[in-house]
């Protein structure tokens, strides 16, 4: 999970401060709401760069009846924790912080 990711680089307070800022600066808004609305945007902005991309994965992906959301909401939502590892979702976690305005669909292409 994230913040036990974070436990481990930094003390508690901090990794709670540090995950207050990722929601509310790096992610968009709705991105842990019940209805997670922001999170789907994200799927969404995937599907538009797949389109553009990769035409023939979600061919492949409509074949077998899935989506997007099928396989990315279990990246997404945790932030890659537990599927990348902890080097490389650190640097995702940078591209989003440091890059937030520019969202995650680059990220999410590049995974």
């Amino acid at each position: 999970s994230i913040a036990a990711m974070l436990l481990l680089l930094m003390q508690e307070e901090d990794a709670f401060w540090c995950i207050c800022q990722l929601i509310r600066r790096a992610l968009p808004d709705g991105y842990h709401d019940t209805m997670l609305r922001g999170l789907r945007a994200e799927q969404e902005v995937l599907h538009r760069l797949l389109e553009f991309h990769e035409p023939r994965f979600l061919e492949k992906l409509r074949f077998h009846r899935l989506g997007v959301s099928h396989f990315v909401t279990g990246w997404m939502l945790p932030l890659f924790c537990g599927v990348l590892s902890c080097e490389v979702a650190m640097r995702v976690w940078d591209r989003l912080c440091f890059h937030a305005n520019e969202r995650g669909g680059d990220v999410l292409l590049a995974v």
